[in-house]
């Protein structure tokens, strides 16, 4: 207790909940429960305290604090979660929340289909418009109201997503069912599909797989599913396993059963099955029993024998000469599929082949010899022949051979004639044996014989001529004009022949005289030599050369021939020699022409004439006379020289000759100016530069530019005490030259360089350069020792060396150039060497640069590198083609490669290359890990049927090492359903129309045979049949109807698996004939009155006649008998009419009845013939008994009217 009042108050108000005064009124405060925060007690306080409390709080204006906590009253704040995100057609909701309890919430400007709960707070709804709004979020308590504002975005509905597994399994034979759904309402038809299982069909309506899987694998592609708001899909893996398997069933056949030896025996296990027999892939092992593996392994291809089909060549029985021997095997099938113990593996029986000895061919006689022309007997024979065969013989002779008959036995032959060496003639001999039983004859190996024909010599024959195309034994030609002589000749044996030409006397072959005129041949072996035929003399008219002509075979010369040529003499025309002097010139200089060299053959008198044809025009002294002159003209300094052309032509007055003489006239030349530059000052060992570039023509010629090494100043020539350099260009004409300065000592030196230059027509002028050479110090030599080659990882060992030409005292250190990079451990007593570790380097390996450096102390260091050759160790790399794949025919497969190396650096160069290696070819594939290519399309709708596809992956580093694997693709069929087209009139006629329904338009998209089924579905039963031979077409003829009817028929086609499509075709029957209608018939005259026993017409009226029908009465009865008592006694009381066929019949009735009776009642029975209905009816005519209108009664007889 607080004994002081005041401070027992705010002891009592820091114990006030003020939140709780804030809520009560003001005539309750008094009595508020006053609640402690630190007890679970309640307290009411006397009516006095409380009114206390109440006013210290109102006079505190709520200000009462708890430590730092205001007491005042505050909205509400809101705290919801901030922005929020929707979809247009998906149900939305929002929770506004606050940190106080909310009596009203409310939200303004909210997005179209959304609304707020003003109770609870939460905003939901489903969105209908796509847009973006400030939404305002209030609640409202006693405190006020607390506002906040957000951003709500509607968005446009995203499409589906596919909520069914993407992996299935299923038992091959067993049913399977996959339903693909989604998170959205997905319309019938459209869902999608690329997954292919054999024996499994897809709804696309309803999205459902379903059926009995007929292969074994793993089945992959995409399911889709497509709404108003898009597409989605993934990729759905389907693995069909196989059921529990027993012992396989291993059976084959080996065929043909006798076959020749070398002939293809091929075993076939295709007939072995797995059981049950599912398809399931086998292992297949051939055994050889027979011949003993000890005498003979027969080698099956492909190989390793391992093949459901193997073929082999058949091997030659055994032991050589035998005439046959059997070959045996059986087969081993292993199903890895076979589990719980059992036997999975199973032999055949053994299966036989007999394999026969081909036969064996002799030709003779062998190595015989014949002379040319005669003739020859061939013989053949043969051995290792079969029981009962029969033999063929078949020679083949060499080129140019003609046998009496090539299958003869012993067939002949008249020999050739050979050249002098003769000639071998080779032939040889099959021998083909038929034996019963056998597909084909055998042939034998060919056996050769050699007959050599021995050649009889005979000469050649020689013809010499001076026309090529006949015989002439002399010829006229002029002088100086070319003459052809021909030669030919033969040989009777067909020897080549050669040619020789000899210049001789005269026709008997003596030999060339003194003083004959003597003319070389071009070629005296050749059959057409040729020469120039020579000057005659003047006070000659003509010569005679006479040729002698041989020919040889290798021999034998033949005899001479010999032609002559007869040479005229004619005019000759004279020779132009025209010369100049000099033979060039300077502008101004004489220049004399000169033809006095010109000459005539026959001596004739010459007249001269000279002409200028090229250069710049000059004038002759004389243009007639033998030796006319000018005055070389003036050239331009730029253009240096001209050449001026004349001709000379001379002429003995008959005929001429004209010769070109040229000359060269060239500009007067001024000398160069030579500069060799300013005097130099350069160290020694260093690379001084002489420069001439300041030299040059004042007529702007091109100069040459020459220095050479002087003694002095004055150019004196070098002298043998003289240090000397040798100079080098630094440009192509010479112009700058550089030299290494030597080493003079600390004294130095001076050198001294001549510069000559020369212009383009030889002037020149020289000028001398001094260049002094100072002394400088000369580093060190470095050694770092010779390259090295090491593998990756060894040790490297470092030993350099240096030599100082001053000899200065030195040190070594050692460092590393570039990368790779590694740690040098220096050899701590010779810091000239060094060792590392050789680094891990890239297959094509690496080169480390180790740079030694060498200091002399006096500011000299040199350098030396040496490489270190580091080659690697190379690490096969890895592949993995990803497995085996089952995908269906057009599907994109999708090879997905992967590899790795131990050597980590050529990981990132790995190359990956796919190669097909078995099915058929896809094309060129391109390089990389991951390629695709499209699997093939099938032929035929078999669901069974399928595909296999060879890929390789090789995988290849970069130092050429490589690895494959092996990856299959099962391409399985994709069977089509046919598509039915049923076709036929939309109308016909009733009532015996003959209507052809078509269903030829129907196809199948695998070419697959189809069959046909019509049946009718619809309409009054019409009989269909087939045309002959082709189901496609079916007929029927139209029923009658009554009204326009429709027929419907339903054509089904079906390809050979089972795979059907239905068509519907609609034929309307029209009504066009309307039956007649007998409803309303009745008589012309129902009563007969008076009964005076007359006969009346009577015909029949009310009938319908749509199709003028005809009415036919065919009957007529009486209720009374025709001859009754009191009836007037007349025995015939009707007679009918049949009118013609425009016409109805009529009748006559007979007006009477019986005088006992109540009246007679005639029935006139008719009928009306119509080819859909035949109408029949009845009318009644009466005679009454008392008067006309009375009612005749009708007894029920029936009595004919017409006996």
């Amino acid at each position: 207790m607080h004994s002081n009042p005041s401070q027992r108050r705010k002891s009592l108000l820091r114990q006030i909940d003020v939140r709780e005064l804030i809520k009560v009124k003001h005539n309750q405060m008094k009595k508020a429960l006053i609640a402690r925060s630190d007890s679970t007690t309640t307290q009411l306080l006397p009516r006095r305290r409380a009114s206390i409390l109440y006013a210290a709080v109102v006079s505190a204006a709520l200000t009462i604090s708890f430590g730092t906590t205001a007491l005042a009253a505050q909205q509400p704040n809101l705290n919801s979660n901030g922005n929020a995100t929707g979809f247009v057609g998906i149900l939305f909701s929002y929770q506004i929340q606050a940190d106080q309890p909310i009596t009203t919430w409310g939200a303004s400007n909210l997005p179209g289909g959304l609304s707020v709960n003003a109770l609870t707070g939460l905003i939901s709804g489903t969105p209908t418009t796509i847009e973006t709004k400030s939404v305002v979020l209030t609640g409202t308590n006693a405190n006020g109201t607390g506002t906040r504002t957000i951003t709500f975005v509607i968005k446009p509905t995203p499409p589906p997503t596919i909520t069914s597994s993407a992996a299935a399994g299923g038992t091959l034979g067993v049913a399977f069912s996959y339903q693909i759904t989604a998170n959205e309402t997905i319309p019938n038809g459209n869902y999608g599909t690329t997954v292919s299982i054999p024996g499994v069909s897809f709804n696309s309506s309803t999205g459902q797989f379903s059926g009995t899987p007929t292969t074994l694998g793993t089945f992959s592609g995409r399911i889709t599913v497509i709404n108003i708001n898009g597409a989605a899909g993934i990729t759905l893996t389907v693995t069909i396993n196989p059921p529990t398997h027993t012992a396989p069933t291993a059976s084959f056949t080996m065929s043909p059963s006798a076959v020749w030896q070398g002939d293809t025996v091929t075993l076939n296990g295709s007939a072995s099955h797995t059981n049950p027999n599912d398809g399931s892939p086998l292992t297949y092992t051939w055994q050889q029993q027979a011949p003993g593996v000890g005498t003979l392994v027969i080698g099956l291809s492909p190989n390793p024998p391992k093949e459901v089909i193997e073929t082999f060549t058949a091997p030659p029985p055994q032991p050589l000469g035998s005439l046959s021997w059997p070959v045996t095997f059986n087969l081993k099938v292993t199903d890895n599929l076979v589990s719980g113990g059992g036997d999975k593996n199973t032999v055949s029986s053994s299966v036989t082949t007999t394999v026969y000895a081909a036969p064996v061919a002799d030709a003779e006689p062998k190595d015989m010899h014949v002379n040319e022309g005669s003739v020859v007997t061939l013989h053949a024979n043969a051995s290792v022949v079969q029981p009962g065969a029969t033999l063929n013989y078949t020679w083949t002779p060499p080129n140019g051979i003609t046998l009496s008959n090539i299958h003869a036995q012993n067939p002949t032959f008249t020999s050739p004639f050979v050249g002098l060496a003769g000639q071998a003639l080779t032939f040889s001999l099959v021998v083909t044996e038929q034996v019963a039983g056998l597909a084909h004859t055998q042939d034998s190996a060919a056996d050769s014989i050699t007959i050599n024909v021995d050649n009889v010599n005979q000469p050649p024959t020689a013809f010499a001529s001076a026309n090529p195309n006949n015989l002439v034994s002399m010829a006229e030609v002029n002088e100086n004009t070319p003459v052809t002589l021909w030669g030919s000749g033969s040989d009777p044996d067909g020897d080549p022949i050669t040619f020789h030409w000899t210049q001789v006397h005269d026709t008997s072959g003596a030999p060339l005289q003194n003083g004959e005129t003597s003319v070389p041949l071009s070629d005296n072996t050749s059959s057409t030599p040729s020469f120039t035929a020579p000057d005659v003399s003047t006070v000659q008219q003509h010569i005679d050369l006479v040729f002698q002509f041989i020919t040889n075979d290798g021999y034998l010369n033949s005899g001479p021939s010999y032609v002559t040529i007869r040479v005229k003499n004619t005019n000759d025309p004279p020779v132009s020699a025209p010369a100049v002097s000099p033979a060039s010139a300077l502008e101004g200089d004489t220049v004399t022409l000169d033809g006095s060299l010109s000459s005539d053959p026959n001596n004739d008198p010459l007249t001269y004439e000279w002409a200028e044809t090229g250069g710049t025009a000059v004038s002759l002294s004389d243009i007639h006379a033998v030796m006319p002159i000018f005055t070389a003209p003036t050239v331009d300094p730029k253009q240096g020289s001209i050449t001026l052309t004349f001709n000379l032509t001379v002429s003995d007055g008959e005929l001429s000759d004209t010769k070109p003489v040229s000359i060269t006239v060239s500009h007067r030349n001024l000398p160069p100016f030579a500069d060799a530059g300013k005097t130099q000052s350069v160290p020694e060992r260093t690379i001084a530069f002489l420069d001439g570039g300041n030299s040059y023509d004042p007529e702007g010629a091109a100069l040459t530019y020459s220095w050479i090494q002087v003694h002095d100043a004055f150019g004196t020539v070098l002298q043998p005490n003289d240090t000397s350099v040798g100079l080098a260009p630094q440009d192509p004409d010479g112009k700058t030259m550089s030299f290494e300065t030597p080493t003079f000592g600390l004294s130095g030196g001076t050198l001294y360089f001549k510069l000559t230059v020369t212009d383009n027509l030889g002037a020149s002028a020289s000028a001398i350069v001094q260049v002094d050479v100072t002394y400088v110090n000369r580093p060190p030599s470095a050694n770092a020792g010779n390259e090295q080659v090491v593998n990756e990882g060894d040790t490297v060992s470092l030993s350099g060396s240096g030599i100082d030409p001053d000899n200065n005292p030195l040190t070594f250190s050692w460092s590393q150039v570039g990368v790779p990079t590694v740690s040098i451990v220096p050899d701590g007593s010779d810091a000239s060497k060094a060792t590392f570790t050789a680094p891990q380097v890239f297959c094509a390996g690496d080169v480390v640069v180790m740079r030694l450096t060498v200091d002399d102390g006096y500011g000299g260091v040199t350098t030396a590198d040496v490489n270190i050759n580091v080659a690697n160790v190379n690490h096969l790399p890895s592949a993995s083609g990803g497995g085996n794949q089952q995908v269906s025919e057009g599907d994109t497969v999708a090879l997905h490669g992967n590899g790795d190396d131990k050597d980590t650096e050529e990981v990132a160069d790995l190359v990956f290359q796919w190669t097909q290696t078995s099915g058929p070819d896809l094309g060129p594939i391109p390089s990389g890990k991951d390629v695709t290519v499209t699997a093939p399309s099938l032929s035929g709708g078999d669901p069974n049927a399928f595909v296999e596809l060879g890929f390789r992956l090789t995988v290849s580093d970069s130092c050429n090492g490589s690895a494959t694997d092996d990856v299959t693709v099962h391409v399985a069929n994709i069977p089509h359903t046919p598509v039915a087209v049923a076709q036929g009139p939309a109308t016909a006629n009733e009532g015996g129309d003959n209507v052809t329904l078509d269903g030829s338009g129907s196809s199948d998209p695998d070419n697959d045979a189809l069959t046909y089924n019509w049946i009718q579905c619809a309409g009054p039963a019409v009989a269909l049949s087939y045309a002959p031979g082709d189901p496609r077409h079916v007929m029927f003829t139209t029923p009658w109807v009554s009204a326009d009817t429709l027929l419907k028929f339903k054509l089904t086609v079906s390809d050979p698996y089972g795979f059907t499509s239905s068509a519907y075709v609609s034929v309307t029957i029209i009504n066009w004939h309307t039956p007649p209608i007998v409803t309303n018939a009745r008589a012309d005259v129902p009563v007969l009155w008076p009964p005076d026993h007359k006969m009346l017409p009577v015909q029949i009226l009310g009938v319908v006649e749509p199709s003028d029908d005809n009415v036919t009465i065919t009957g007529v009865t009486q209720d009374e008998p025709t001859n009754g008592l009191g009836d007037g006694d007349t025995p015939t009381d009707a007679i009918i009419h049949h009118n013609d066929a425009l016409n109805n019949d009529d009748v006559n009735l007979r007006a009477e009845r019986s005088g006992k009776g109540d009246g007679r009642v005639y029935k006139v029975y008719f009928t009306i013939p119509d080819p859909e209905q035949t109408a029949q009816g009845v009318v009644k005519v009466m005679v009454p008994h008392g008067k006309k209108t009375d009612a005749a009664i009708d007894s029920g007889g029936m009595y004919d009217s017409t006996q």
